[in-house]
């Protein structure tokens, strides 16, 4: 079970006193790294170049044209990404196995758009329609979600030594080749070519292959901190 708690003071490992902390089950280990739009400080409009974690010592940096910062209709801050070359990445992760991302697609229908990869796998909004999106392991799965504004979504991919999940909205979505424990995260493009149109909350990421059980409890902990902006 994934419980929300609000702390008063800094705690080693965790996020200070505005932040939702994630306190996971026995046997769960926690993340490793968080990193939440609300706590950035850039002013709206002005370009992230690092997006600065709360937990963790990695930023997730621009490799050119960087993301802004913006308030959405919710009144919650976020990253925005233009769909043309914006990009946010960190390598050296090394002990990557879980990755979340609260984010929603802004693009028009008709493109192809890039939600995050991790080096061997990747998320996508396809050109089909707007309820589809394309993940990949080895093969690329085709899963019928709507991934497109307002409301935002909670994407995940749990690797093992065998496997990759993905779960969407705490629901799982596909299990595909595994390409093991990751060590690069990028958000906002899913391959070389392919960047996406995006707003986003935060990415997490976990030393160890959380179940669907676990996703499913990081989603409610996401509803309860975000409110009517989740799907």
């Amino acid at each position: 079970m994934t419980t929300k708690r609000t702390f008063a003071n800094n705690f080693a490992g965790g996020d200070s006193a505005s932040l939702d902390y994630l306190s996971h089950s026995t046997g769960v280990a926690g993340y490793t790294h968080r990193w939440l739009a609300a706590r950035q400080s850039p002013a709206d409009g002005a370009a992230l170049s690092a997006f600065t974690p709360t937990t963790g010592t990695l930023a997730l940096s621009s490799n050119g044209t960087a993301p802004t910062m913006q308030t959405d209709e919710y009144g919650n801050r976020c990253v925005r990404f233009d769909g043309v070359d914006d990009i946010l990445s960190a390598s050296g992760l090394s002990d990557v196995q879980t990755l979340v991302v609260v984010a929603r697609v802004k693009a028009a229908t008709g493109v192809e758009h890039g939600v995050f990869h991790t080096g061997g796998t990747y998320l996508k909004r396809t050109t089909a329609d707007t309820s589809a999106i394309t993940i990949s392991g080895t093969t690329s799965k085709f899963v019928s979600v709507n991934p497109n504004g307002p409301l935002y979504h909670v994407f995940s991919l749990a690797a093992t030594s065998t496997t990759s999940r993905y779960a969407i909205d705490g629901t799982a979505a596909e299990v595909g080749a595994s390409t093991g424990v990751h060590s690069q995260v990028t958000i906002g493009r899913a391959s070389t070519a392919i960047f996406g149109n995006l707003d986003v909350y935060e990415v997490i990421t976990y030393p160890t292959a959380l179940s669907l059980g676990n996703l499913t409890s990081i989603r409610a902990a996401m509803a309860a901190r975000y409110g009517s902006a989740l799907a």
